[in-house]
């Protein structure tokens, strides 16, 4: 038997019973029963509807972190370095990081080493272009005279008219760098919008 007040009160209205654990149990009435069964169902409802929220939230963290992990490896990839040859010159060499840095930034595509030659001659046509562009600055003239001798009077001098060698380089370069740049995909043209 008990001796608290309260259990005595529910002994004396016959709602407690005995129970294998304890010593007595309260009776529930049939409509306490039913709502405590209402609110016991509408915890697991609240319960399992909690953990599938979990489970796709956990879901989408899962294919968030994947698709960065994903984005990260190829941003790594395109950015790896192509090292330039050896027996690059000084001067070449930073010709070479200056068109490897417009590759990084303006391209989109991975790079291999199957693009070191392509930079490599690249490199070769861009220098060969800023050379002819100084000695062309030096004598800005598309057509250079030359006296090859005096005609027949013995006073008029014979003058030959050829292109600039030094324009003829700049052009031919310039024509050049034009398809490598497409090939790098580095003209308007060649770029997707």
């Amino acid at each position: 038997m008990t001796n608290c007040r309260f259990h005595v009160m529910l002994e004396r209205e016959g709602r407690f019973t005995s129970h294998p654990k304890f010593e007595r149990v309260p009776k529930l009435t049939e409509q306490e029963r039913l709502k405590a069964e209402k609110e016991q169902r509408k915890a697991e409802r609240e319960k399992k509807k909690a953990e599938k929220d979990r489970a796709e939230r956990e879901k989408r963290e899962q294919e968030y972190e994947r698709a960065e992990r994903e984005r990260l490896e190829r941003e790594r990839e395109r950015n790896r370095l192509i090292e330039p040859p050896e027996d690059l010159t000084e001067e070449e060499k930073q010709a070479w990081d200056h068109i490897y840095q417009i590759l990084l930034s303006g391209t989109n595509y991975r790079k291999t080493m199957a693009d070191a030659e392509l930079i490599r001659h690249y490199v070769q046509v861009k220098l060969m272009r800023d050379r002819a562009w100084v000695e062309w600055n030096k004598k800005p003239e598309r057509y250079i005279r030359i006296v090859t001798g005096l005609c027949a009077d013995g006073t008029t001098p014979k003058v030959m008219v050829k292109e600039n060698e030094h324009y003829v380089i700049l052009n031919n370069c310039n024509k050049q760098l034009q398809k490598l740049l497409a090939d790098f995909k580095l003209t308007p043209k060649a770029r997707l919008y």
